[in-house]
């Protein structure tokens, strides 16, 4: 550890006095100028911020002033433009409104030309149809008077045969014919059946109509054989089974039952048939059956075999058509 000392006060000399009350007086001298010269500087400092912000403010304000100019052109500019542009929409809303009314009036003048089309095509449908129908009666007016002038010619023809016939007749009398070209007429073979029905034998008929004709004083070309009755009575009953079985085709309602019975190995079939049909002489008229008993219809047919001959009988009931 080393040895300590105590620190004693040096004295100091006059000059040395002097000489620090100087350096003193000159550090306090020097310290009052730095202060004046800052607050100079500082002064000068806030007049040049002042300066520039007096100048700064007065561009400012100019600049607010050029800025309100422009803002008020604008303004004035947008407004003119606003109008413009309200007018300009009103315009438009006018233009709208008449262009929907043009297209109202052009949609409705398009449907009006679709009718006018339509009935234009109908009206010429109508007269093309017209046309044809004419054209069609006037092709058949014409075949009508080519075939009124045919049987005209024909009228006169007949006219003068039968008048030539006529005087033949009243020369020579007249005579019936019974054929037309080598064959029996519907009316002779009508008149041979009827006199079949009322009970004139088969042999005999020709002669009755010839019989009957030299009594009216009518003279009968030919006479009407057995064989040719025999082929009349069997055409009409051919033709009767055709007409029955077309109606019994053509009937919705049919009914129909059979009993056979036998007789010394001869076999008797009786059949009854009811068939719902019109009414011929009020056709439009709704019908229905009601089957009645009846007197019973004998139908004889004679059918010839190698061997032996047997009598058909059938017997029918009366179907009544009632109203």
């Amino acid at each position: 550890m080393g040895r300590s000392y105590k620190r004693t006060r040096k004295t100091l000399t006059q000059n040395q006095k002097d000489h620090l009350a100087r350096a003193r007086e000159a550090r306090e001298l020097r310290s009052a100028t730095n202060k004046d010269i800052r607050s100079i500087l500082e002064s000068r400092k806030n007049l040049e911020q002042n300066t520039r912000q007096e100048a700064r403010a007065a561009v400012y304000h100019l600049w607010a002033k050029n800025a309100t100019k422009k803002y008020q052109l604008l303004r004035r500019r947008t407004r003119r433009i606003e109008e413009a542009n309200n007018k300009h929409k009103e315009h438009l809303a006018m233009l709208k409104g008449d262009n929907t009314m043009l297209r109202r009036e052009g949609a409705r003048a398009e449907k009006e030309n679709q009718q006018l089309q339509d009935n234009i095509k109908q009206v010429l449908q109508n007269l093309q149809g017209w046309i044809t129908k004419l054209s069609a009666e006037q092709k058949e007016l014409q075949h009508k008077r080519s075939n009124l002038k045919k049987k005209a010619s024909q009228f006169h023809a007949i006219k003068e045969s039968m008048q030539e016939r006529a005087r033949r007749s009243a020369a020579h009398g007249y005579i019936f014919k019974l054929t037309h070209r080598g064959i029996y007429t519907k009316e002779a073979r009508r008149l041979a059946r009827y006199l079949l029905s009322v009970g004139t034998a088969e042999a005999k008929v020709g002669k009755a109509i010839s019989a009957v004709g030299k009594v009216m004083g009518v003279e009968v070309n030919c006479v009407m054989d057995k064989r040719t009755v025999k082929r009349a009575v069997l055409e009409s009953g051919v033709a009767a089974e055709i007409q029955l079985g077309y109606k019994m085709a053509k009937s919705d309602k049919i009914a129909y039952s059979s009993d056979l019975t036998s007789h010394k190995h001869i076999e008797y079939e009786s059949r009854t048939i009811a068939i719902r049909v019109v009414d011929y002489t009020m056709p439009g008229r709704q019908t229905y059956l009601e089957i009645t008993d009846a007197r019973d219809r004998y139908i004889n047919k004679s059918c010839q075999s190698n061997t032996s001959e047997r009598l058909a009988k059938a017997t029918y009931r009366d179907c009544r058509c009632v109203q």
